[in-house]
């Protein structure tokens, strides 16, 4: 099974809002080496973003890097998308500032999400 199949799985898991399962299969293909990918993560985030799960968004981010998985500038969005919902300000400056410090380039996407 390649990384496609597994995503796809998980995006079904967060889709139907399944976190938990959706977190199991993140573990199992993490167990694979090479199969858990940046848009894994970034598939993950999101279903925690869209449920309100500001602290899970970052624990998630921490661990991705920590696995040496490069965010990407829809990692940032993601982020970024759930600090401004969850009216964390504070929060959104710092993702904003790491990004930076990462050297990760601004697009219209991030814009609009900074401007909400």
């Amino acid at each position: 099974v390649d990384n496609v199949v597994y995503n796809t799985s998980l995006a079904t898991c967060v889709s139907a809002n399944e976190m938990d399962k959706a977190r199991i299969l993140l573990e199992e293909m993490e167990r694979s080496e090479g199969i858990a990918d940046v848009i894994t993560y970034n598939t993950l985030a999101k279903g925690y973003a869209k449920m309100g799960y500001l602290k899970k968004c970052f624990e998630l981010f921490d661990h991705m890097k920590a696995r040496r998985i490069v965010p990407s500038q829809v990692t940032y969005g993601i982020l970024l998308d759930c600090c401004i919902n969850d009216k964390q300000m504070d929060k959104a400056l710092e993702v904003f500032n790491n990004m930076k410090e990462q050297g990760c380039a601004m697009n219209t996407v991030l814009y609009t999400t900074l401007i909400k």
